[in-house]
């Protein structure tokens, strides 16, 4: 994501809206494997209600290592969204600051240049003399 540079660093809204973005597939992920949590232990439940055979109790295997990879994969997904997200505010702090750097060295080359004009206007001038010489 690519964000807009305003004034004092990034768009603030830009950015809000690519974290509400990162938000918002965190959420969705951690709810799809809620769903498929519940529907794991309806499964479950199934299966224990019928009668213990060897199909159901693989099946039930099966149906568990499924879970078990899905919980994997929501963990690994959702860590790498945080990872994203932290690099992505890491990044844009240090621009900041040194936008902010490079805006104080401006003002203070500017100040200096005010001071030093002041000065030269604060001089008498002397006929025959040219401002500044």
């Amino acid at each position: 994501m690519i964000f807009k540079k305003v004034l004092r660093g990034y768009s603030p809204e830009q950015v809000d809206d690519y974290i509400g973005m990162l938000r918002d597939g965190y959420t969705a992920m951690e709810r799809e494997f809620k769903e498929l949590e519940a529907e794991n232990g309806r499964l479950e439940e199934t299966l224990r209600a019928q009668p213990d055979s060897a199909a159901i109790s693989r099946a039930l295997v099966s149906a568990e290592l499924a879970a078990d990879q899905i919980t994997l994969h929501a963990r690994v997904q959702a860590d790498e969204i945080i990872f994203q997200a932290k690099d992505e505010a890491a990044r844009i702090l240090e621009e900041a600051r040194l936008e902010a750097a490079q805006i104080s060295a401006g003002k203070a080359r500017i100040e200096r240049q005010l001071r030093d004009l002041l000065a030269v206007l604060d001089r008498p001038i002397r006929c025959g003399e040219r401002p500044g010489a």
